[in-house]
């Protein structure tokens, strides 16, 4: 690692402490290429807490990006949410379009990350545009690259192949080794969630693709000499070999991603390969080990929320004491992974809250001229009730009663600023969260809930407004939190 720059004795210049800002960001892409993310984190919040106290606002915007981007790798979609808005917040007047490209494809990251696809998709749209208007074909490629693993997690496997072979034929033209690497590997991914709907000899050849695209990758990531892409690059080739019947390679390729994700400190990669190595091994009849295997993955994410590997661990825990005729240890299984699954989902709500709170609370920050910081922050929120839902369904069916609460959900919609967001509690309530709790900003949200509240009673449903500021939304909304609908208005 590059050693810091010497602490200076006596106030420094303006251009001395844009080229000290310049030069830790400089170390952070460095380490990052190697794929040495906590270092690079360390190198990014040196040059963060520089930029601030020296009023650098561009090096403020491209330390917070760099910061998201290492961040978002490590599986922090939070953190990376918070900063990489907050770059764009510092950006919104440049025109630099190509550093505009670079946050929008971490925020797809990070969304995807958090299982915020559709957020992801607004995301991965822009960064598309952004980078066409740079005319840097390494963003563009990115850009494409993004956007294709966005559709895959939306169920559009198809598309995403699409996407993905476009980023790859760009990254080719242009020899662009990291790029290359990055779009074999996420199309390996994109190909085995498409072979996963087909049959026969159509499965066999999307299989085929697969793995050919994933061994490319491979080599590319070795021959640019990232750690972090030969890790995700070996954990994506055990899953089609898995899927292909090649279970002896899969299982190699699991240990040697689990080797590097453990040394290098990829908690979350590491986790799944463990998870994958158990699963291979109950598959070729190591049934005894497969249950060591996911006993240790329990025994490292006790105490912890990573809820989604300890639900895995149950599954395959179940799956194997009934292979070994263990009906009691099995059933024990089974209501662990019931309870970790209700914890799961009331994780990714909070989760989900707590970035809305993080967008609202960073574009308040930067209008007030402070330092944009990730934490909950004030908002005003306005609950909207559907009265005479239950009457409409009663006369004319449930299907009715969905398009009425679809077109409650549109009208709310388009009467919103772009800042408002509408979340779904349940069939007949709707949150319409406004990102300022300043009194009259609150009452002229208010206002306008008044338009959409008429036009609805004008179609035969009546909407009855009650408004209520909350400080913490995620106190006083989660405990009726059934759905969070981020797709619902723009942001």
């Amino acid at each position: 690692m590059n050693p810091l720059p010497p602490a200076a004795s006596g106030p420094t210049s303006f251009r001395g402490a844009l080229a000290d800002a310049q030069g830790l960001l400089d170390a952070a892409r460095q380490v990052a290429t190697r794929g040495d993310y906590e270092g690079a984190l360390t190198w990014c919040r040196r040059a963060l807490a520089l930029a601030e106290s020296s009023g650098l606002r561009d090096a403020e915007a491209a330390a917070l990006g760099a910061l998201a981007e290492a961040e978002s790798r490590l599986g922090d979609g939070e953190g990376a949410i918070a900063h990489a808005h907050g770059a764009l917040m510092l950006q919104r007047r440049s025109s630099d379009a190509g550093e505009r490209a670079r946050n929008l494809c971490t925020l797809v990251l990070a969304y995807l990350c958090v299982g915020l696809p559709a957020d992801a998709l607004t995301c991965a749209t822009a960064g598309i545009a952004a980078a066409h208007a740079d005319g840097d074909p390494s963003l563009v490629s990115w850009a494409l690259n993004r956007a294709g693993s966005t559709h895959r997690a939306l169920g559009e496997a198809g598309r995403g192949v699409q996407l993905l072979e476009d980023a790859l034929r760009l990254a080719r033209k242009f020899d662009l080794v990291e790029e290359q690497s990055s779009a074999c590997n996420n199309l390996c991914g994109a190909l085995l969630t498409l072979s996963a709907t087909q049959s026969g000899a159509a499965r066999d050849a999307t299989l085929a693709r697969a793995l050919g695209a994933g061994e490319q990758g491979l080599a590319l990531a070795g021959r640019a000499a990232n750690v972090y892409g030969v890790a995700m690059c070996h954990g994506v080739l055990a899953g089609a070999n898995l899927a292909a019947g090649h279970l002896d390679t899969a299982l190699a390729h699991a240990r040697r991603s689990r080797e590097l994700a453990e040394r290098h400190g990829y908690r979350l990669a590491a986790l799944t390969a463990r998870i994958v190595s158990a699963n291979l091994e109950r598959e070729r009849g190591n049934v005894d080990l497969s249950i060591a295997l996911y006993d240790d993955v329990l025994l490292d994410t006790r105490g912890t929320d990573d809820h989604d590997w300890a639900l895995a661990a149950h599954q395959g825990l179940h799956e194997s004491w009934k292979l070994k005729g263990e009906a009691a240890a099995a059933l024990e299984h089974l209501e662990a992974l019931r309870h970790f699954d209700r914890l799961l989902q009331e994780q990714r709500a909070q989760r989900q809250v707590r970035v809305l709170l993080n967008k609202v609370e960073v574009a308040h920050d930067v209008a007030e001229g402070a330092a944009p910081r990730a934490g909950a922050g004030a908002a005003v929120a306005f609950e909207v009730a559907l009265h005479g839902l239950g009457e409409l369904a009663e006369r004319h069916g449930p299907a009715a009663a969905a398009r009425a609460v679809e077109g409650v959900r549109a009208l709310l919609a388009r009467d919103m600023r772009a800042g408002d967001r509408v979340v779904r509690l349940d069939e007949m309530r709707f949150l319409v969260i406004h990102p300022d709790s300043r009194p009259a900003l609150s009452d002229a949200a208010r206002a306008r809930l008044h338009a959409p509240a008429a036009r609805a009673a004008q179609a035969g449903l009546a909407v009855a407004l009650e408004a209520g500021e909350c400080r913490t939304i995620a106190r006083a909304a989660l405990a009726a939190l059934r759905e969070f609908d981020p797709a619902a208005t723009p942001s």
